[in-house]
């Protein structure tokens, strides 16, 4: 066994030992590897980091521009999905919240067999973080409708009056036409 060898042997040990220590110490999270020298993958590992950091603004522009930029379906689609979490995570009314629910419109999940696939993990942190403003849509969307059918109900109130004095008038008209 040449020296070479003996170096490429300890340097794969060195590597699978490191990666040992990287999975038991970060416990259950996940571990990333990028096997690609695609720069759109560099970038959407840069947004993700971006948005764990909560720069949400910063993340939300590194994922448009991809989504905007690449010809690859499967990032777009990714950029796509994580542009999604990320502008929920910024939003502050009903309207942007909407907006940004919209953008899973258009993302595809196909059970991507890339190597690279969607973070769940941006989803659940955008819509736990946002958990109050969906309270308040829902809210919202509630009192809407209780006010409707209030006013429906307001609407039934004064027909069934109307149509008491009508039947009221009817009958003074019927005692009228009665002859004597």
């Amino acid at each position: 066994m040449t020296w070479v060898m003996k170096i490429k042997n300890c340097t794969t040990i060195y590597l699978l030992l490191i990666l040992l220590i990287m999975a038991t110490t970060t416990g259950c999270s996940v571990i990333r590897i990028v096997v690609s020298h695609d720069s759109n993958l560099e970038k959407l590992n840069d947004g993700e980091h971006q948005f764990s950091l909560k720069n949400y603004e910063t993340a939300k522009n590194i994922f448009k521009e991809i989504a905007d930029e690449t010809q690859k379906p499967e990032i777009r689609n990714i950029a796509l999905y994580n542009l999604a979490c990320t502008r929920i995570m910024l939003s502050e009314s009903e309207a942007d919240l909407y907006d940004a629910i919209k953008l899973f419109e258009k993302w595809n999940f196909s059970g991507s067999q890339f190597l690279y696939e969607e973070n769940p993990m941006l989803s659940i942190q955008a819509l736990k973080k946002q958990q109050r403003l969906l309270k308040q849509v829902l809210s919202n969307k509630e009192k809407q409708f209780s006010d409707k059918l209030d006013k429906k109900q307001s609407d039934i109130d004064k027909l069934q009056r109307q149509i008491i004095e009508l039947e009221t008038i009817d009958l003074e008209l019927q005692e009228k036409k009665k002859p004597l």
